[in-house]
């Protein structure tokens, strides 16, 4: 299954980069970089959706973050806006490939419940 970590180790080998993508929680999502002293560090704040993230990288590749900083957070929508979509298309009604269910929701196969929450007036009451 192809997702958001196998893309950044792809990117990261591929473009010959080191970088680590660390959340504002502290959380490690992806470390490529190896060991970069402190005096040596750049730092490029992104976000994945409405959260923040630093890619932290070597001060050399300081040029490439515009571009490394683009490449993520599109990947990053466009892998969670397809599972978006599937969702939306399920509570629809619309039919959905088995194939596509495993790919985007993989613990829908073990069994789930899932509740429909319908609102009369504001749903912001």
């Amino acid at each position: 299954m192809y997702n958001f970590r196998n893309y950044l180790e792809e990117l990261s080998e591929s473009s010959g980069i080191g970088f680590r993508l660390v959340g504002e929680d502290e959380t490690t999502y992806f470390d490529g970089s190896g060991s970069i002293s402190e005096d040596k560090i750049c730092e490029t704040q992104i976000y994945l959706g409405k959260n923040k993230a630093l890619i932290i990288m070597d001060k050399r590749y300081e040029v490439c973050a515009p571009l490394l900083k683009y490449s993520i957070e599109s990947k990053y929508r466009e892998l969670f806006s397809m599972r978006e979509q599937s969702l939306i298309d399920i509570l629809e009604g619309k039919e959905v490939g088995i194939n596509k269910l495993e790919k985007d929701f993989p613990f829908l196969l073990r069994g789930c419940t899932l509740f429909l929450v319908s609102i009369d007036g504001s749903r912001y009451e």
